[in-house]
């Protein structure tokens, strides 16, 4: 429950502060309401792909905290728009001649630093952002993922100063 209620208290923040987040909500599910699609595929760390089958979903929600048959969980509506990858933190996307100002100066990606130190928002990567060509051929920046804010990735990972300085460090100063 903790990252699901994390990330949808920091997607709001977030939206509230000014920037392009997906719709997310907590959702409740039971186990009979799941519907494998026929293009599901199982990745095992070793071996090929294959189709996923119901034994390895409930594999999946075996690991999954619930009530009995109920499980908690996380909706997020699709962003509209072609999406084109994630943003790097630093350089310019090499296939947008308007991205000119490299990332690591855009006041926007700035402040956000802020916000992220104000709900110990971790888990920064290109792979927790997008970037959405709008119909209107817009780029849209969006962030995304929050579950481990809060201090939930130092509760629900073996580091649990993640997120916290215990020393004064010249260099970053």
């Amino acid at each position: 429950e903790t990252e699901s209620a994390a990330d949808v208290i920091v997607q709001r923040l977030t939206w509230a502060m000014g920037y392009n987040v997906p719709e997310n909500h907590v959702v409740t599910f039971k186990r009979d309401q799941l519907v494998l699609d026929d293009s599901a595929e199982y990745a095992a760390r070793s071996g090929p792909k294959r189709k996923m089958t119901p034994a390895d979903l409930d594999r999946y929600l075996a690991m999954a905290q619930s009530e009995g048959d109920t499980y908690r969980g996380l909706t997020s509506k699709i962003v509209d728009g072609k999406a084109l990858g994630g943003i790097e933190p630093v350089g310019v996307r090499a296939s947008d001649p308007n991205d000119r100002v490299p990332h690591e100066l855009r006041r926007d990606l700035r402040g956000q630093r802020v916000l992220w130190a104000w709900v110990n928002h971790i888990d920064i990567k290109s792979q927790n952002s997008l970037v959405v060509l709008t119909k209107d051929n817009f780029l849209e920046w969006y962030a995304l993922d929050f579950g481990e804010s809060l201090g939930v990735a130092a509760r629900t990972t073996s580091v649990p100063r993640l997120g916290y300085r215990g020393t004064y460090a010249w260099g970053s100063a």
